[in-house]
């Protein structure tokens, strides 16, 4: 019984002390090359240290052409106005548009301001943009004003007749049906009391910003979530189903590695 108990002890031991070491592990199958273990917002500052003047991104409609280094400059100064904002980590930021540079830019700087940007669906109307928004209880909403025959104004308006009512203030939005949703941002550049222009975000922040998002980046976990999304299934309402960074970044890196992409290689997206 001594003995017994003498070898539980050294059990217990040797357990707390590989309790102190352990390391997430991760499995993967035929593959020469292990995961990423990275951030988006570590891989986007990765690539832009090595191809600082290669070609990111060129979105025709817009006629905007950006290197790395251009975009992400675009994304710190976003993400630094998402902290300018109130918007704290794990936030809820939906965007409601179509394809556009401003997307891109949202997508990356939510991710390293440490948000959680909701995609939401462009063809949804009130009921659906209430429910996605309330489910995941967005903080802040980035819209277009219209997309074919969607005037996306009108569509919140019908949840939340607030926002077209004069006087209203876009730092002291309260919602009756959207209790969660703090904070406007339209893709236009038209005037409106309950919105910030998207344009403004670029120059919306100072000093203890950058000092805060520095501090997010240095806390930040490739596991930690960054995106949800929703998805129908054959009934019921949406199902939102959420990416984290490893996910997203290692599904890119993977395809592309598949498909055999190279720095100077160039991808045509023409989806939706």
């Amino acid at each position: 019984m001594k003995k017994l108990l003498s070898n539980k002890g050294s059990n217990l031991k040797c357990l707390k002390n590989f309790s102190q070491v352990a390391r997430p592990s991760y499995v993967h199958g035929t593959s020469d090359h292990s995961l990423i273990y990275l951030t988006i917002g570590q891989l986007l500052n990765r690539t832009t240290h090595k191809y600082p003047s290669n070609l990111a991104v060129h979105v025709q409609h817009q006629k905007i052409t950006k290197t790395y280094s251009e975009l992400y400059a675009d994304v710190q100064k976003v993400a630094a106005a998402f902290v300018s904002l109130n918007l704290q980590p794990k936030d809820r930021i939906g965007i409601y548009s179509p394809n556009n540079y401003e997307w891109l830019v949202t997508q990356l700087a939510a991710a390293a301001a440490d948000l959680i940007l909701v995609n939401i669906n462009p063809a949804y109307q009130s009921e659906e943009l209430k429910y996605t928004l309330n489910k995941v209880k967005c903080k802040a909403l980035v819209m277009a004003s219209t997309h074919k025959k969607s005037n996306y104004i009108e569509i919140l308006s019908k949840i939340a007749p607030e926002i077209k009512e004069e006087g209203a203030k876009r730092h002291k939005l309260k919602l009756k049906e959207l209790p969660n949703l703090k904070t406007l941002i339209s893709l236009d550049n038209e005037v409106r009391g309950s919105f910030y222009n998207f344009q403004d975000l670029y120059d919306m922040h100072d000093s203890k910003d950058i000092i805060e998002l520095d501090k997010r980046a240095a806390k930040m976990n490739p596991d930690d979530p960054t995106n949800i999304q929703f998805t129908s299934g054959t009934t019921g309402f949406p199902k939102g189903a959420t990416l984290s960074h490893i996910n997203i970044v290692n599904n890119g890196f993977f395809v592309g590695q598949t498909i055999n992409y190279s720095p100077e290689d160039r991808v045509c997206i023409p989806v939706p």
